[in-house]
């Protein structure tokens, strides 16, 4: 009996070892946001100034690619709540203006634990990449913790096997304060 788990680790084992899954699932701790976030894939941060609701701030952003779609939750702390909702609104104007998207579905997004805002919404868009050429698929949440803002996003293209629905709602619903 030994004899043949032996033979079974010997024959089995580079077959194992060279599995590699599409989405490797793991949790992401942001860095001076109250988020917890799921993401496929192992991702890259970067961080940049930009100007939302006249004022300019350091947006943080995480991003990766698995499966053929790309994964991104972006960030920034307003630090003031009264901007919240006017940079929520913004913030989705100018990221479906850059796709020239049209949406195809608007519902509202509710985090647990985050307050319910009108400008927290999950978009489902199609629109094209900034070439102009590619057809892309959006699949994007708007909302805010406290004076901080977020957008998680999915961007695949328009019949990827990446756009499957439980993988956007693992993503989603992966979104989670500590």
């Amino acid at each position: 009996m030994r004899y043949l788990k032996t033979i079974a680790i010997f024959l089995l084992g580079p077959l194992l070892g060279g599995c590699n899954p599409t989405l490797n699932w793991r949790d992401v701790r942001t860095q001076e946001a109250p988020l917890l976030a799921l993401f496929p894939c192992k991702p890259d941060t970067a961080e940049r100034k930009i100007s939302l609701a006249d004022a300019v701030v350091s947006m943080k952003m995480l991003g990766c690619d698995a499966g053929g779609a790309t994964f991104t939750l972006a960030y920034a702390d307003l630090k003031d709540s009264a901007q919240v909702g006017p940079v929520l609104d913004q913030w989705r104007e100018v990221t479906l203006g850059k796709l020239r998207a049209k949406v195809s579905r608007s519902t509202p997004f509710l985090l647990k634990g985050t307050p319910t805002l009108p400008q927290s919404l999950q978009i489902d868009a199609l629109g094209t990449r900034q070439d102009g050429t590619t057809p892309v698929r959006a699949q994007m949440v708007w909302f805010t913790a406290g004076t901080q803002v977020f957008q998680a996003a999915v961007y695949s293209e328009v019949n990827a096997e990446s756009a499957q629905a439980p993988v956007i709602d693992t993503f989603f619903s992966g979104l989670r304060l500590p």
